[in-house]
């Protein structure tokens, strides 16, 4: 089910899921909590929170400033250009399979229509330098 006013798709677990209260011992998720250390960037409207969110998460594991629009570009590109925002999935494995460029290699402008945000060009050089930031593999925690 797609919701254009929702850039996070809901899916269904599947084998790369892990269900919370199945490895946490029996502790309960807190209301509320803070992670700190990960770039928050503004979408201007874009329903590209995935990308957003999986780029903050990546750099700041390998202590890099990563490309949102980029991996939003290939993911859309992955999903036939579809509108409306995307699967987390699809997000993980853009990072398997391409990487995320460095942040500023590329426009990183948000104040576009959605239709030139994500078709913005990736060039050979900088889909080369996006394998720098790759992962080899993914999993997730639901509740």
């Amino acid at each position: 089910m797609k919701n254009p006013s929702l850039g996070c798709i809901p899916e269904e677990p599947h084998a790369g899921s892990f269900m919370y209260n199945a490895i946490a011992g029996g502790n309960e998720l807190p209301d509320t909590f803070c992670i700190e250390n990960v770039p928050c960037h503004y979408q201007n409207g874009q329903p590209c929170c995935t990308s957003s969110a999986t780029s903050s998460a990546k750099g700041s594991q390998e202590g890099k400033h990563l490309s949102p629009r980029a991996l939003w570009a290939l993911v859309k590109k992955k999903d036939g250009y579809t509108p409306g925002g995307a699967y987390i999935s699809t997000n993980f494995n853009i990072l398997i399979e391409n990487g995320i460029p460095e942040y500023g290699e590329i426009d990183e402008n948000v104040h576009v229509s959605d239709e030139e945000y994500m078709n913005v060009e990736l060039s050979p050089n900088t889909l080369y330098k996006a394998k720098e930031n790759r992962s080899q593999s993914y999993w997730w925690i639901y509740s």
